[in-house]
């Protein structure tokens, strides 16, 4: 770990005022081939009626038009400040913007997606009121056909410590997005190194578990400010063996850290081991209905089963917030019935299939 990062939590100073050379918000906006989406994401915060803040947009590589549209608003606006590197992926082009920001606090906004015209001016509420270190919001999820708003349930705003805030997000997938978050950034300047690792996936759980971990004082919003945008149409994602060896990587990273840190409980552990254990019986169910053959997927589910924080997932026999379908999907898995386990897997892709296929029918009729 990075110098002063062993032992996450600590104080920090409280003042919030701002000056004209730090703005209070720095926005940062790693951009990736994605000029379809590029200007709606940029539009969304210049039009935001909170006006003290900074964007840096980093282009990391694009082959398309991207860098030329960044250029295009560095040019016209005074607040936005572009940078190009060669393609770095997200976790180091994040960590490069965090570098190059002045504002006390941090935000990531996605290149394809978008803010709510107030999200910033409900956050520097918050942020006067009671001064915290890290402010979470939620989103709205944007799919081709329809947009799903999230709820966190309870409070509409509330202040936590890094107690409940860990609880909440090792128990549910809800809290793990990074860009819902807003973090003071002298509180993880000195643990970039740590925070900012080369992973490609599960890397939001990474960073949030990080910054709660640096935080005092938390501020939960239960308002939707973030409209984050769905681009793959089908029910089954691509997933991957390698994918999910590296997930699992990242999640007994994070386990690892909070046990560092000491602030690991039997609640926390058991939430913790069956959402994640819930989430990886969902990966296994994308790789079931790939087109590979029955005996490749029989070698990679024993592969990914070999894996030293799974086998600690599976013999801790937790299964918070598991689906009933899950429960018995796991079963399967643990006793080694890899065929029973595919086969319905398949079953459970038709299910799904069909159900979408009716909802379709009735939006359209």
């Amino acid at each position: 770990m990075a110098a002063g990062c062993g032992k996450l939590s600590g104080k920090v100073a409280g003042n919030h005022m701002k000056t004209m050379e730090q703005p209070c918000f720095s926005i940062l906006i790693p951009v990736y081939n994605v000029e379809k989406y590029l200007r709606q994401c940029v539009e969304s915060v210049l039009g935001q009626t909170y006006t003290d803040y900074e964007v840096i947009l980093i282009d990391d590589g694009s082959t398309d038009h991207s860098g030329q549209i960044c250029d295009a608003y560095g040019t016209a606006c005074s607040r936005v400040h572009v940078y190009h590197q060669s393609n770095q992926g997200l976790m180091m082009t994040r960590k490069a913007g965090i570098l190059q920001a002045k504002g006390q606090y941090c935000l990531f906004l996605d290149s394809d997606d978008h803010y709510a015209p107030d999200l910033l001016k409900e956050v520097a509420a918050c942020i006067e009121k009671d001064n915290p270190d890290l402010v979470i919001f939620n989103k709205f999820t944007e799919y081709v056909n329809q947009t799903e708003k999230g709820a966190f349930g309870g409070e509409r705003y509330r202040q936590v410590g890094r107690k409940e805030a860990l609880l909440a997000f090792m128990g549910s997938n809800q809290y793990t997005s990074v860009f819902t978050k807003v973090i003071r950034r002298k509180l993880i300047l000195p643990c970039l190194d740590s925070i900012y690792i080369p992973v490609s996936y599960a890397e939001d759980a990474l960073q949030t578990a990080y910054f709660i971990l640096l935080s005092e004082r938390i501020a939960i919003l239960d308002r939707c400010l973030y409209y984050y945008r769905i681009r793959e149409s089908s029910l089954i994602h691509q997933k991957t063996m390698q994918r999910m060896l590296e997930i699992l990587d990242v999640k007994q990273r994070i386990y690892e850290l909070i046990v560092q840190n000491g602030y690991l409980t039997g609640e926390n552990e058991r939430r913790y081991f069956g959402n994640v254990l819930n989430d990886f019986m969902d990966g296994v169910f994308r790789i079931n209905n790939t087109d590979f053959s029955f005996k490749n997927r029989r070698k990679e589910l024993q592969t990914l089963k070999e894996h030293g924080f799974l086998r600690m997932l599976l013999e801790s026999k937790s299964r918070h917030g598991f689906t009933v379908y899950n429960r018995i999907r796991v079963i399967l898995f643990d006793q080694n019935q890899y065929a029973a386990l595919i086969m319905l897997d398949h079953l459970l892709l038709k299910i799904q299939q069909l159900a979408e296929a009716m909802s379709r029918k009735r939006r359209f009729e």
